[in-house]
């Protein structure tokens, strides 16, 4: 199969990530894979060093995803395609205007891995944008149920076009990264305290504000946390450990090539986000051998994690739930260790392979839709 994927650029982001897995495991299995990469500028390292070989990548150089309408009209044009996809309602909208103004019959499918909801403006230029994608395409991905009933909701999209497929993990790739301690911080190698870790971009979104103030609540010395990742959230995060004389205990260690080797150092991952579309990080931290602590926020952990049983869900934005929680895993390692084992039962499920497949087959339906 002859297959076109649009991004806007392979920065640090879960999208990006989820791209460079997908791309590769579809060149593995001798499909003919297309990447056109709309901007080479990047916010964080890029990822475009992992892609296979195998993997035909163009990358444009424009600033905005819409200036890359002509070439991608042209590159449609001329080239034989089956398929073309796009990982981001971003950039889905101007991949299909290409693929009407190219002519091409070829199939389209989009994917959309955030819970919408919360942006209320339903008259927003993106907003329109983002509904022209998802009713012009042959089918769109969902990342969990919780989006797909979002997308049903919000966009007025109908179910039986709307397919749920979960993030792919590379396991190999993980447990590769784990025995590569070039990025491992040293604070994290002392198991005289239990190390919470937390990774995700410095937004409201992802709620470190709420995680720091649990941490506030702890008053417990022995508990350190260290966030990894940056955002525009960062001068106010920093303030609020200053705030709470927290610097003893809570770290902003910035962005990480490697945030695998730091998980397998540490104790317990936490996700705190006010909301997510997945929450993909859950299953990279269970390949990691971590037990997990989450929010039951909208959407994705919960569909992820069976609470007590892989994993710990906490009530959406209760930090004294997180405080309680925290405390008593922290010091219950049998606990832990049950958690940690049945994590790692978990993650087969988001095998790349497996995921890999579940994407072909929707390609093949939706190639047969034209």
């Amino acid at each position: 199969m002859d297959i076109l994927v649009f991004i806007a650029n392979l920065d640090g982001a879960g999208a990006q990530r989820t791209t460079v897995n997908l791309v590769n495991a579809w060149a593995d299995d001798n499909h003919n894979v297309n990447l056109v990469i709309g901007s080479k500028k990047v916010e964080y390292p890029s990822y475009i060093k992992l892609i296979r070989d195998n993997v035909d990548v163009l990358t444009l150089n424009k600033s905005k995803s819409i200036y890359c309408l002509f070439d991608l009209i042209l590159i449609l044009y001329t080239k034989k395609i089956d398929i073309v996809f796009s990982p981001s309602p971003e950039s889905s909208a101007v991949l299909m205007l290409a693929k009407i103004f190219s002519f091409n019959k070829c199939g389209a499918v989009v994917r959309e891995s955030n819970y919408r909801s919360y942006n209320k403006n339903l008259l927003s230029i993106r907003f329109f944008f983002y509904k022209y994608a998802y009713r012009s395409a042959d089918a769109v991905v969902a990342l969990s149920n919780g989006v797909k009933n979002d997308l049903i909701n919000r966009f007025n999209l109908c179910s039986k076009n709307i397919k749920v497929i979960y993030n792919p993990v590379d396991i190999a790739f993980i447990e590769k990264q784990m025995s590569d301690n070039t990025y491992l911080i040293e604070k994290l190698k002392n198991n005289q305290v239990v190390n919470l870790i937390a990774v995700g971009r410095l937004v409201r979104q992802k709620g470190f504000d709420i995680l720091i103030n649990a941490m506030d609540q702890l008053h417990d010395s022995n508990i350190h946390l260290s966030i990894f990742g940056e955002g525009s959230e960062r001068e106010n995060l920093e303030s609020l450990i200053v705030k709470k004389n927290l610097q003893s205990r809570v770290f902003l260690e910035g962005y990480t090539k490697n945030p695998y080797v730091n998980m397998h150092y540490s104790d317990i991952f936490v996700l705190s986000s006010r909301w997510e579309g997945f929450g993909h990080v859950i299953v990279e931290s269970m390949a990691c051998g971590l037990p997990v602590i989450s929010f039951d926020c909208n959407s994705g952990p919960n569909e992820i994690i069976n609470n007590g049983v892989n994993g710990v869900l906490c009530h959406e934005e209760s930090t004294s739930c997180l405080v309680k929680e925290i405390l008593k895993l922290s010091y219950d390692v049998e606990r832990r260790n049950i958690l940690k084992s049945n994590a790692y039962k978990t993650i087969k499920n988001y095998n790349k392979n497996v995921i890999s497949s579940q994407y072909i087959n929707l390609f093949k339906r939706s190639q047969y839709k034209q």
